[in-house]
C-alpha cells in the first residue's frame, strides 16, 4: 500500500478525533476588538501559530524569499528561517525556544517568542490566553480593470468586512491531463473552460477573481493553495471532473476538506491526489503522518463550517440550473485544499464517462449553465459571509 493510500485511510480513521474541539488562541486588535481565533499546534511544551493567518488578520506585510519569511509589523522587521531557532529582529538577533516549521506556504511560530519577534506590534496575555496586535496600515488597493470590488464599506462609524478575491483553480493541466471520457473529453480542458466562464460571471458581478492557471500548463498541488494565500483569497474553489469504469455512474459532487467518511470519498481523494507522482518534488508530500494530518486539518478547521455551507449552496445551484444529476455533498483529504487559509471546496462537475454528464460537459451551453450555477453559489456565499461578519 502506498504512502498516499495509507495517509488517506489515516484521515478516515481520524474523522472523529480531528473534527472535535481544537486548541485556539484569541486574536484582538489594539482596541480590544476580536479578530478571530488562530489554531495552536502543540510541540512538546511549546505551541505554534501560523504566520499566514496572524499577518493577514493584523494587516502586516509578509514576504517569502527561499526558506525565509520577512514580516513587517509596527515597530519591527523580522526575518525568520525555516528550521532555524534564531531570528533577526531589526538590527538584533533573538533565539526562539523552537525553530519555525513550514506547512503549505506558512511558517508556524512559537507562541512563547511572539513578543520578542514583534516588539511593539504584539502582546500576549498568558492569564486570558489572548494575543493583542497593533494593526498595520491597510494595503493599497491593487489597480485592476473595472469593475473593481470594494474591499470595505462604511456602515455608520464602523467598517464592515467585504469579500474581496475569489481564487478559481482549474484542476490538472499540462503533462497531467486528468480523466478522459466520451466525446474526446479531457478533464484539464473541461476544467479550464469552466473556470474561465465562472471567472467571467463573477467579474461581471464586481468580484475580483484570480485563476491558478489560465493556460494548459502543469502546476503542483501545493503551489495552488500557496497561490490562493499569496493573493489573499477569501474563497477557493478547485474545479474537476470525474470518470469511472461503470458508465452508468454519474452526477455532480462537491467536497470540502475534512477526514473522509465514506469509501467513495476516499477513492475520489486518492484519484485527485495521485498527481503528486508527476511532481519533481513529490517527496514534500511523503510526511503526511497522523500528527501532520492533524496539523493540516487544524490549519483550515476554522474555515470548515463555511466550506461545508458553501459546498451545499454549490450543490443546490448545480441541481437547479446545470441539468446534471447530483450525487451529493461529502468530505475528504484533498492535498489541493490543504493549507488554503480561506473557505475552500473541490467540485467534481460530473463524470466524463457517463453519457448524460458527458453531453452536458461537451456542449458549450451545458458548460455555461454549470459555470453560472457555480458563480451564483459564490455570490450567495459572499452575502452569507458578509452578513455574518457584520453581526
Amino acid at each position: 500500500m502506498t504512502t498516499l493510500r495509507i495517509s488517506i485511510f489515516i484521515l478516515l480513521a481520524l474523522s472523529i478525533s480531528v473534527s472535535g474541539a481544537m486548541d485556539t488562541v484569541l486574536l484582538m486588535d489594539d482596541s480590544g476588538s476580536p479578530l478571530g481565533n488562530l489554531p495552536l499546534l502543540k510541540r512538546g511544551e511549546e505551541q505554534l501559530i501560523p504566520s499566514a493567518l496572524l499577518t493577514r488578520k493584523a494587516n502586516w506585510q509578509r514576504e517569502r524569499e527561499a526558506n525565509e519569511e520577512i514580516i513587517t509589523a509596527p515597530g519591527s522587521v523580522t526575518i525568520l528561517r525555516r528550521g532555524n531557532p534564531f531570528a533577526k529582529v531589526n538590527d538584533s538577533h533573538i533565539q526562539l525556544r523552537v525553530a519555525p516549521e513550514e506547512w503549505d506556504g506558512s511558517f508556524w511560530l512559537p507562541l512563547s517568542g511572539l513578543q520578542d519577534m514583534f516588539p511593539g506590534g504584539l502582546t500576549y496575555n498568558a492569564e486570558t490566553g489572548a494575543l493583542q496586535v497593533k494593526m498595520g496600515a491597510p494595503e493599497a488597493e491593487e489597480v485592476v480593470p473595472e469593475p473593481t470590488p470594494e474591499k470595505r464599506t462604511k456602515i455608520g462609524s464602523t467598517e464592515a468586512w467585504k469579500l474581496g478575491t475569489v481564487i478559481i483553480d482549474p484542476g490538472h493541466g499540462g503533462k497531467d491531463p486528468g480523466a478522459s471520457g466520451l466525446y474526446d473529453l479531457v478533464e484539464k480542458n473541461v476544467t479550464l473552460d469552466i473556470a474561465k466562464r465562472v471567472a467571467r460571471e463573477l467579474r461581471e458581478a464586481g468580484i475580483d477573481v484570480k485563476l491558478t492557471r489560465d493556460t494548459d500548463r502543469f502546476m503542483p498541488l501545493k503551489d495552488r493553495s500557496e497561490f490562493a494565500n499569496a493573493n489573499r483569497g477569501d474563497l477557493f474553489v478547485s474545479i474537476h471532473a470525474n470518470s469511472f469504469r461503470d458508465a452508468s455512474i454519474g452526477g455532480f459532487e462537491c467536497y470540502f476538506l475534512s477526514p473522509a467518511r465514506t469509501e467513495r470519498a476516499v477513492e475520489v481523494a486518492l484519484k485527485e491526489n495521485a498527481v503528486v507522482e508527476l511532481e519533481s518534488s513529490d517527496h514534500e508530500y511523503q510526511e503526511l503522518t497522523e500528527a501532520n494530518h492533524i496539523l493540516l486539518t487544524m490549519a483550515t478547521a476554522q474555515y470548515m463550517k463555511d466550506s461545508e455551507t458553501w459546498a451545499g449552496l454549490t450543490l443546490d445551484e448545480a441541481k437547479e440550473k446545470a441539468g446534471l444529476s447530483v450525487r451529493g455533498l461529502d468530505q475528504a483529504g484533498f492535498y489541493v485544499l490543504m493549507g488554503a487559509s480561506m473557505p475552500a471546496i473541490l467540485i467534481e462537475c460530473g463524470f466524463l464517462t457517463n453519457p448524460a454528464d458527458a453531453r452536458v460537459l461537451s456542449a458549450e451551453n451545458g458548460r455555461q449553465r454549470l459555470s453560472e450555477s457555480i458563480a451564483t453559489a459564490v455570490l450567495k456565499m459572499k452575502r452569507n459571509m458578509e452578513a455574518t461578519a457584520s453581526r
